[in-house]
């Protein structure tokens, strides 16, 4: 796995740094989105920022809290997300050229 992926991760109740930082929920998906055979990062975005409080769970809670900028954080969250998933199915590439040579 890329240090990206293998980072420390902090325990699920740890107080975030930042609205914007991205948790063990967030993380877990970014190797199952890199292995689909089909990867279009705008319609992938897209669904994921429509998904977000469905897949990950709501930015603040309870929702009365929730302010408009939220929609702003959780759609660079996704692109913080989303280059991990590239990385990720990079990594893929080189891993499947390499096995492809050796064999």
């Amino acid at each position: 796995m890329t240090d990206l992926l293998s980072t420390k991760i902090p325990p699920r109740n740890a107080k975030r740094t930042s609205l914007k930082q991205l948790r063990p929920r967030h993380l877990e998906k970014v190797d199952r989105i890199a292995r689909r055979a089909n990867f279009d990062r705008a319609i992938m975005h897209e669904f994921l920022l429509e998904n977000y409080d469905r897949l990950f769970g709501p930015l603040r809670w309870p929702r009365a809290k929730q302010v408009p900028s939220d929609e702003l954080r959780k759609s660079l969250m996704l692109f913080g997300l989303l280059d991990l998933v590239q990385a990720r199915r990079d990594e893929i590439e080189e891993d499947d050229a390499g096995a492809a040579c050796s064999t």
